[in-house]
């Protein structure tokens, strides 16, 4: 979720496997979302395009954001440990994360508290092996 009423800038990257050790290392990490200007809501489909992930894989995720205020992105602070489940269901288990501080991507200013996003992750179940 983000603030309202105020622009915002974001991308979000991928890697395959955790994203433990690697969120200051830009260089593992792919861009999926290129820096779409927003007010609020979901990111257009048009700018996400769709990836697999196999079963019982894991993959990371780092969304960026950037904005004219402070606080932009709404985020659920955990009162557990980093990695430990934050939702679930059947097919997707979503785990607690890091915050990065620093104004560009992959900073080093690194909260040492879990955090998550608020919001939703939609997604589909492939009825096939890998996606052609």
């Amino acid at each position: 979720k983000l603030k309202d009423g105020v622009d915002h800038v974001v991308s979000v990257y991928k890697k395959q496997g955790s994203y433990v050790g690697h969120e200051s290392d830009g260089s593992v990490w792919t861009k999926i979302v290129d820096e779409v200007v927003m007010t609020r809501g979901d990111i257009p489909s048009g700018d996400f395009p769709p990836f697999y992930v196999a079963e019982g894989s894991t993959l990371g995720f780092y969304v960026h954001v950037t904005s004219q205020d402070s606080g932009s992105v709404a985020l659920t602070k955990g009162s557990t440990t980093v990695g430990e489940e934050n939702s679930a269901d059947e097919a997707l288990s979503v785990k607690y994360g890091l915050r990065v501080n620093d104004a560009e991507a992959f900073g080093t200013d690194i909260s040492g508290s879990p955090y998550a996003l608020k919001g939703e992750i939609r997604y589909r179940l492939c009825e096939i092996d890998a996606p052609v």
